[in-house]
C-alpha cells in the first residue's frame, strides 16, 4: 500500500493491518497444523511422476506374488552364505536374548522367545520351503475373520464349522493346479 492510501485508512482499520501483519502465517510451528500443510502450495504446483531435473528417475519391478520371488531369491543363495546369514540371526537373537530388562513383559517376552527359540529360524534350515513370515497364513484367515466382523459371528455352532469347511476345500482347491473351485465344493459335496 502506498503512503496515502495508508492515510485514509480509520484507526480501526489501521489497528487491523498492523495486528494482521503482525500475526505470522499459520504453520506446524505457530498453531497446531500438521507438519503436512506447510508446504502444500509447493506439492500443488509439482508434478506427479515427474523427474526433477539433475535427478535419476527410480523405477523397481513389481511383482505379482512376493513370496514367491523372495523364496526364489533365497534358494540361489550358497550354502555357505546361508549358513553365514543365520548365524548373524543366532548372534542378533543371543544378544536379544542376553539384554538385562527391569520390566516384566520384557522378561516374559524373552522366556517366550527362549522356550521357542528351535523354531524361530526355521526358515533359515528350509530356504524357499518355509517363509520367514506367517504373511500367508494372515492372507488366508483375512476373509474368515472379516467374515465373522460383519456378520457378529455365528449363532450356531454347525454355521460356523460349515463356513470353515467351505473355506478349507476352497483353499485346499487352489494349493491343486488346474483345479476348478467349484468343482472341488461340488465334489466334496455329493461324496
Amino acid at each position: 500500500m502506498q503512503r496515502d492510501a495508508l492515510e485514509r485508512l480509520s484507526k480501526a482499520e489501521l489497528i487491523e493491518l498492523v495486528l494482521r501483519l503482525q500475526r505470522p502465517d499459520k504453520t506446524s510451528r505457530t498453531s497446531s497444523k500438521p507438519p503436512s500443510t506447510d508446504r502444500k502450495e509447493r506439492r500443488e504446483r509439482a508434478k506427479p511422476g515427474v523427474v526433477k531435473p539433475g535427478h535419476a528417475g527410480h523405477s523397481r519391478p513389481l511383482s505379482d506374488d512376493v513370496s514367491e520371488r523372495m523364496a526364489n531369491t533365497a534358494t540361489h543363495l550358497a550354502a555357505s552364505t546361508l549358513a553365514a546369514k543365520r548365524r548373524v540371526l543366532e548372534r542378533r537373537l543371543d544378544a536379544i536374548l542376553a539384554t538385562p530388562s527391569g520390566c516384566e513383559l520384557t522378561r516374559a517376552l524373552q522366556a517366550k522367545l527362549r522356550r521357542a527359540r528351535d523354531q524361530l529360524l526355521t526358515f533359515a534350515d528350509w530356504p524357499g520351503q518355509v517363509e520367514a513370515t506367517n504373511n500367508a497364513c494372515e492372507r488366508d484367515l483375512r476373509p474368515a475373520v472379516i467374515q465373522r466382523k460383519v456378520t457378529n459371528g455365528y449363532r450356531a455352532m454347525w454355521a460356523a464349522q460349515g463356513e470353515a469347511d467351505v473355506r478349507t476345500v476352497v483353499d485346499t482347491a487352489r494349493l491343486a493346479p488346474n483345479t476348478s473351485v467349484f468343482g472341488a465344493i461340488l465334489t466334496t459335496v455329493t461324496a
